[in-house]
């Protein structure tokens, strides 16, 4: 995978990638769940400040997550609503869209934002995924 050089562009950007030292930022791999919530450890995509997570389709299915489900994220006591689909076209400009990546991971992003300095997370830290109510 190569790195766009863009990212670095922007001063909070090139934060985030000097806090973690490395140009392709990847945190460990685990699931797990606690309380209901999956339990996603967090990696931060160096072109666009995305939050790709360790939550395979296949654990999200099982916790009812499934294509066009909206569901919560909590960070830090921060909640934000994603819907889970496969285009940015499928939610407004500065929307929270979740999809499914080439790894078989979710990825968290905001339609035209930056959803890790959003949120102020870095690699390593987890993230709190809710389903939605049956």
């Amino acid at each position: 995978m190569t790195a766009n050089t863009g990212f670095a562009r922007s001063r909070k950007h090139r934060r985030v990638a000097h806090l973690c030292g490395i140009l392709y930022l990847v945190a460990k791999l685990s699931e797990s769940v606690h309380q209901g919530k999956a339990l996603a450890d967090i990696r931060i995509s160096e072109e666009y400040a995305n939050i790709n997570t360790d939550l395979s389709a296949e654990s999200l299915t099982t916790a009812g997550i499934t294509q066009t489900t909206v569901f919560t994220a909590t960070f830090k006591g921060r909640q934000i609503t994603a819907l889970l689909d496969s285009s940015y076209s499928d939610v407004n400009r500065g929307d929270w869209i979740a999809q499914i990546e080439d790894d078989g991971n979710m990825q968290l992003a905001i339609s035209f934002g930056h959803a890790a300095t959003e949120l102020n997370c870095s690699v390593g830290d987890t993230l709190f995924v809710h389903p939605p109510p049956r």
